[in-house]
């Protein structure tokens, strides 16, 4: 049996106020290829398929318009779960609908514990594979609040809970072991001792949310979401993040997009990891001015190609007027597009901490005006940034009194 593992889809993602479906629909239409030419027979995609708990149209077109096609490909059963950024409500609208067409969807932690066990049959009803279908756990679902609880004792319920909802689910398939069939669960959480790709990490309760010595041996294999790259976890070969299918910022752009193939045979397995190819190209730009007029001159991208997308980061000593126009003039024939762009000013100076009894006697203006004193630039310079200053001053309160 052939399994493909994905994760973090983000349908819908709004980077920079672009959207994304271009990129979502070239990746889709490779995920759809790579399932039938790889005979795969099991999709799993451990949560975050959209962006938003409201994701926009476009997105929700995508994500249906993939489950049709899906039906003609190779794969005999999908398991969907849902993600911390998933609505389960929107997720589980159709889940009867979609059921009936070998398409498994748990948006959030079921009533009954059972529910989340899906077993997958073969055409002669003979069960072939176990799954904990295990979704994005969220506080509600593993911890009921104790009055007067400390901080410490709320984390350790949750991570308990969190524990304890996995070794419930693998009671409940202990039934299956004799079967001799792959017995898999699925997850989406940060596990301990994961490499976190800077901003990515979201937790319940502000911690690691399990460790890999938590997840019960039963389980063959663990599909595992929210870590957007893909990786194994600690020195485990069966617990695994996918990653997202795209880079998500431009803080992931060295990272190799993969999917997982696992192919078992009986309980053990093989795996494969195949790249994503690149849909869009994501570049970061950075050094000095010359550096970086000098890489954006350089830079070529097929005509043919997505319209690739730039930050910059300027290294500065000094303010650069009409920096940005200068930039985009660069690129303005080249089929790229600067969608975000940052000064760093390469002297650090040390602050001089205002004393707090100052603090209470001085308003906004004055406190600006003794941090500018630490930045390097003209006094011109510095009368524009205060009359910025005044101006968003002058917004705040109008809004207020709106």
């Amino acid at each position: 049996m052939k399994i493909l593992h994905t994760s973090d889809w983000h349908l819908g993602q709004k980077f920079l106020n672009h959207n994304r479906f271009h990129e979502n629909e070239q990746t889709l239409n490779w995920l759809l290829q790579l399932i039938d030419e790889q005979q795969i027979d099991v999709l799993i995609i451990a949560g975050d398929i959209f962006d938003t708990m409201n994701p926009p149209n476009y997105a929700r077109t995508l994500y249906y318009n993939f489950l049709n096609k899906l039906e003609k490909t190779h794969c005999r059963h999908t398991i969907i779960v849902g993600g911390n950024h998933d609505s389960p409500t929107t997720l589980n609208a159709p889940r009867e609908l979609l059921k009936t067409k070998n398409i498994y969807v748990v948006g959030a932690a079921t009533e009954k514990l059972e529910e989340e066990i899906i077993t997958l049959k073969n055409k002669a009803g003979e069960i072939e594979a176990v799954v904990a279908a295990v979704p994005f756990l969220r506080d509600p679902d593993i911890r009921r609040s104790v009055a007067g609880e400390l901080f410490e004792d709320r984390e350790n319920r949750i991570r308990t809970g969190i524990k304890n909802h996995y070794h419930q689910l693998a009671e409940n398939m202990l039934q299956y072991e004799d079967l001799g069939v792959p017995i898999i669960a699925t997850g989406h959480l940060f596990a301990s001792k994961a490499t976190d790709n800077k901003d990515s990490k979201i937790y319940i309760g502000n911690l690691e949310n399990i460790g890999v010595e938590d997840f019960p041996d039963v389980f063959d294999y663990v599909a595992l979401g929210h870590i957007h790259k893909a990786q194994r976890v600690y020195f485990t070969n069966h617990i695994r993040y996918s990653g997202s299918l795209i880079p998500l910022g431009f803080k992931e752009i060295e990272d190799v997009k993969s999917v997982y193939l696992i192919d078992f045979k009986g309980r053990n397995f093989e795996k494969t990891t195949i790249d994503v190819p690149v849909s869009r190209r994501l570049i970061q730009v950075s050094g000095s001015y010359d550096e970086v007029t000098a890489e954006l001159m350089a830079l070529e991208i097929d005509k043919n190609a997505l319209t690739a997308w730039v930050e910059v980061v300027v290294l500065t000593e000094k303010m650069i007027p009409n920096l940005m126009e200068d930039l985009k003039a660069i690129v303005n024939n080249k089929n790229i597009q600067i969608l975000n762009f940052r000064l760093k000013n390469i002297i650090q100076k040390s602050l001089q901490p205002i004393e707090s009894q100052n603090l209470k006697t001085m308003n906004e203006l004055e406190v600006f005006e003794k941090r500018l004193e630490n930045v390097d630039a003209t006094p011109t310079e510095k009368k524009e940034l205060t009359a910025t200053f005044k101006e968003l001053i002058n917004w705040i309160e109008e809004r207020d009194v709106e």
